[in-house]
């Protein structure tokens, strides 16, 4: 006996809801971080409608309803209020209600943070220590928003300067390069951010020497840059002098030692040296 089957697919097509906002409106708002920031939405519903609020894709309120467990979220009068208002927080943000109709009323509103400067100088922790006749390179990056113009000072001289990041090379390092480099970024909010760095250069040291005669009294300075401190010497003719000399009278001056020597005495003639050394060399 034959038997037959007869099949019946039955498909059913529902229409999505493509259906436009039928009023959209748009605005901006721009606050600084640890702001609190109120949002403003002045759309008006039916007795049964609801204002639901957005970040994106993402929903924060539904009428009353939390939906994002933010504590620093929170409503009045419709309008969303962040408190302590953070730089993740920049974005867009949306209030909207559904129409008796089946319309969207849509209002917009684009939130840009902003942030006071920051300056952090890479591998620096305040000071940095290199050997006469290096070089290296120093780097600071500028934190912010808007993002930082950086900059490189030596006391009041600018030495390079950049956005957001700038690096600054010294080569063949000496004595003249010792001292503090400071780093500065500006966005134009808030306080100019600073960062410093104190350069040591270790490098064996330099005499300065310079003489002043007052009638019959010769003073002899003798002025040592070092890095490690150095030990100075004078020597008279070959001879070293020491501090219990009746002859000069010697007397430290930071960052050298005075020599003072009645220039009118026979036994004072001849030659005065300045000696200083560290365990980087001798001047």
């Amino acid at each position: 006996q034959n038997s037959s089957i007869l099949c019946y697919f039955l498909s059913l097509s529902i229409p999505m809801n493509t259906a436009k906002p039928s009023n959209k409106e748009s605005a901006q708002a721009t606050h600084i971080v640890g702001d609190e920031v109120e949002i403003s939405c002045d759309l008006r519903t039916d007795k049964e409608g609801i204002i639901v609020w957005k970040t994106g894709s993402r929903v924060l309120f539904a009428g009353n309803m939390r939906i994002r467990r933010d504590g620093r979220l929170s409503l009045v009068n419709n309008n969303l209020v962040i408190s302590r208002v953070e730089r993740g927080d920049a974005g867009e943000y949306s209030c909207e209600t559904e129409t008796l109709s089946g319309g969207v009323l849509l209002l917009v509103t684009y939130l840009a943070i902003l942030s006071p400067p920051g300056a952090h100088i890479l591998g620096g922790d305040g000071a940095v220590t290199v050997k006469y006749g290096a070089s290296f390179k120093l780097t600071c990056i500028g934190e912010g928003e808007p993002v930082p113009h950086v900059s490189w000072w030596r006391k009041d001289t600018i030495i390079a300067t950049n956005i957001g990041k700038a690096t600054i090379e010294l080569n063949n390092v000496d004595h003249r390069d010792a001292g503090d480099i400071t780093c500065k970024a500006d966005n134009g909010v808030g306080d100019v951010a600073e960062d410093a760095v104190t350069l040591h250069v270790l490098a064996p040291p330099t005499i300065f020497l310079s003489s002043s005669l007052q009638s019959c009294s010769l003073q002899l300075e003798c002025s040592v840059q070092s890095s490690p401190q150095a030990t100075l010497r004078w020597w008279f003719n070959g001879l070293l002098l020491h501090p219990d000399n009746t002859q000069v009278r010697m007397v430290s001056s930071p960052p050298g030692q005075v020599v003072t020597l009645h220039a009118c005495r026979l036994e004072s003639v001849g030659e005065y040296v300045c000696e200083a050394e560290n365990r980087f060399g001798g001047d």
